[in-house]
């Protein structure tokens, strides 16, 4: 089995949000994984990876559904500059 790509998150227990949003990138784009459990989406694994992300000051910017059970999303930096 190959390694997990850092960029796809289908679990917490292999969540690192140390190794996503670094310092420096301007743009993450991650796969979450939502899968659907009794008809619904279980969206905790989302607000997890996006709490994360916005607390090293990264924003959802855009979302797209991917097969059934992913969304890709794209993070990206606060920007400094609108700070000043």
């Amino acid at each position: 089995m190959p390694a997990q790509t850092p960029y796809v998150v289908d679990d917490l227990a292999t969540f690192d949000p140390d190794s996503l949003f670094v310092e420096g990138r301007d743009q993450v784009v991650v796969g979450v994984k939502c899968t659907p459990v009794y008809g619904q989406l279980e969206l905790g694994l989302l607000a997890t990876v996006v709490d994360e992300a916005n607390t090293r000051a990264f924003n959802l910017a855009r979302y797209e559904p991917f097969r059934d059970e992913f969304l890709l999303c794209l993070f990206e930096a606060y920007d400094e500059a609108a700070d000043d």
